[in-house]
């Protein structure tokens, strides 16, 4: 098997599971996706209009529209990890 194709493999794996945790984290734990969020910098000026829309959308608590965006978001990526998996067996 080719060096290039193993390292890809493996890359495309870890990016898929690290969007899979991110939807897990956004539809069953709100609150712990929050404070992971909170310990990183804003990539915009908090002070700037849009920054203030910002900051009151964060803010806010988890609705039911977040929570089921990170469901097709967690189950979207599973299904194609699974079909991955699966292509790469055959």
């Amino acid at each position: 098997m080719d060096l290039k194709r193993v390292v890809f493999d493996i890359c495309f794996a870890v990016l898929g599971l690290v969007v899979a945790l991110h939807g897990a984290l956004q539809c069953f734990w709100p609150a712990k996706l929050r404070a992971l969020r909170d310990r990183f910098p804003r990539g915009y000026d908090t002070e700037s209009p849009l920054g203030r829309v910002m900051e009151r959308a964060h803010g806010r608590e988890s609705g039911l529209a977040s929570r089921i965006s990170g469901f097709c978001l967690l189950a979207m990526i599973l299904g194609m990890l699974t079909w991955w998996f699966l292509r790469e067996l055959s």
